[in-house]
């Protein structure tokens, strides 16, 4: 497991910045384990509220990198919303209890179909309920689950796992704070050696 708590940069494009994301830090890591240790099935698992439309305009047509993306439908981005390889739109005030099950039965179909041999988690935490750019209703507690069930698929399927930030615009932002914390120590506890 890796983690890189100023990335999760999933808006920029191959060829310009977009909505606070200046290059795609996602793309750019997958680009180099293709190149550098020949890896040929990753799996991007971006879970912030906001499409992760620069990664999927990346990778869109290359089979080598399947990007699931788990998002808002009534959020940014409008009009430069790209096609994920897996677009799962959820609707405004989704709650933990419609959210997790369809994220456990995604993950379990990702890993059984492509096999991955590295999985990206775009960590967003934005779908906190009362997030003041997120739409979506998860208590803190489930995004604390949605996290494990990440790390769990994980470990379950020794699968190595890079872990990067998203998006928090909670008012006060003391709750994006303690949940994009959750992000880490959660892993820092499972992932310990």
């Amino acid at each position: 497991m890796a983690a890189n708590m100023a990335g999760g940069t999933h808006h920029a494009f191959r060829d310009r910045g977009e909505g606070f994301c200046v290059c795609n830090d996602i793309s750019s890591g997958a680009a180099v384990a293709m190149r550098d240790y020949g890896l040929s099935r990753i799996v991007v698992v971006d879970l912030d509220v906001h499409q992760g439309n620069g990664t999927s305009s990346i990778w869109e047509g290359d089979r080598r990198v399947v990007t699931f993306d788990m998002h808002g439908a009534n959020n940014y981005p409008y009009s430069s919303r790209m096609r994920s390889t897996y677009d799962i739109a959820m609707a405004d005030g989704t709650t933990d209890a419609e959210y997790l099950p369809l994220l456990e039965k995604w993950l379990a179909h990702l890993v059984h179909y492509h096999q991955p041999q590295l999985m990206y988690f775009q960590a967003g935490v934005d779908a906190l309920q009362g997030d003041s750019l997120g739409r979506l209703a998860l208590s803190r507690q489930g995004l604390i689950r949605r996290n494990n069930m990440v790390y769990s698929t994980c470990e379950q399927a020794s699968i190595p796992l890079v872990i990067t930030m998203g998006g928090g615009y909670a008012k006060p932002i003391d709750a994006s704070i303690e949940a994009h914390a959750d992000v880490y120590r959660t892993a820092a506890f499972r992932y310990q050696w």
